[in-house]
């Protein structure tokens, strides 16, 4: 490592919180650019397509197309999550592993409860779900609502397009696509990355905690879900803060993510709404037993990461 590598590297670690949230912004930049390009390449050696078809594919997707996106997907999700983590760590500590906090393990109860914690909450995120969908603007932003709608319906019909599978492969491939890498990209940056760096800013955990989850569920550019991912956001960050484990909050995203990938593989209707996606809509016993239960769950989470008799480095 070069004498002005290392002084730089010196001077991002000893720098203020808002030069080093500055820092990561520009990587994630740097490489969604460089990963867009390096995707689009990919994609065109792959398929053997021209640029015009494989911007004709984005523009307007369509289900003999999705293994293209699907590509591409994988590319960005490392460009734009993966790698600013791991490069940001690298910057931001003396060690990527204990800076990311990859280097505690987590007891084999703690991954139970918290796998029960994410599927009892299924309900109560639901009910937010459905609460933030009745939401309106004023009349005075009509053209900004119309604008949000559209992205809906597209966000909608994109992930339709990638839930509709009907082999075991492509479910395979769905549940590392859409479960095992979002929860590792994820939660490496906004929990591993950004968390720590504005609890570091406002000098408050709650408070990094809090801004972090706003940015992580602004970053899915989808209004309609944006309180039911605001609130998963603060859910992972404090199972990401009680126990000190960066594994625990990847965990509870990837059951979050897989049990959706799982229940439209295996049980979802052909037509209608689904018994999954109307579970808590309505303020009924199980929208309580999924509050209740939660509470519970996480309370035991707490309890045991606090007396650390479970964990290893």
């Amino acid at each position: 490592m070069s004498d002005s590598f290392s002084r730089y590297r010196d001077f991002v670690m000893s720098s203020s919180p808002w030069y080093k949230l500055l820092f990561v912004f520009f990587l994630i930049l740097v490489f969604f650019l460089l990963t867009g390009i390096i995707g689009l390449i990919t994609v065109m050696i792959t398929f053997k397509m021209s640029l015009l078809e494989v911007t004709s594919v984005l523009n307007n997707p369509d289900i003999a197309d999705i293994h293209v996106i699907k590509l591409l997907q994988v590319i960005q999700t490392i460009g734009i999550f993966i790698i600013p983590a791991f490069i940001g760590a690298f910057f931001l500590g003396p060690r990527i592993i204990p800076y990311l906090k990859m280097d505690t393990y987590p007891s084999l109860i703690t991954v139970v409860l918290v796998i029960c914690l994410m599927i009892i909450c299924i309900p109560a995120i639901n009910f937010l779900a459905g609460f933030n969908a009745r939401l309106d603007l004023p009349a005075s932003m009509d053209a900004i609502e119309t604008t949000i709608d559209k992205l809906r319906d597209n966000y909608n019909e994109l992930t339709n397009m990638f839930l509709s599978t009907t082999t075991v492969n492509d479910f395979l491939a769905n549940i590392a696509i859409m479960a095992v890498l979002p929860a590792i990209g994820e939660e490496l940056l906004f929990r591993g990355v950004f968390q720590r760096l504005f609890a570091e800013w406002t000098r408050n955990i709650h408070w990094g905690i809090i801004i972090s989850s706003l940015l992580f569920s602004f970053f899915h550019l989808e209004f309609y879900g944006f309180l039911p991912r605001f609130m998963l956001g603060i859910l992972f960050g404090y199972l990401f803060v009680w126990t000190a484990s960066i594994w625990i909050p990847m965990l509870a995203h990837f059951t979050n993510n897989v049990v959706i990938v799982g229940y439209y593989f295996f049980i979802q209707p052909a037509t209608g709404v689904s018994k999954l996606d109307e579970l808590g809509t309505r303020a009924d016993l199980s929208l309580w037993i999924s509050l209740g239960g939660g509470i519970i769950l996480s309370v035991l989470v707490f309890y045991i990461a606090r007396s650390r008799r479970f964990y290893s480095s």
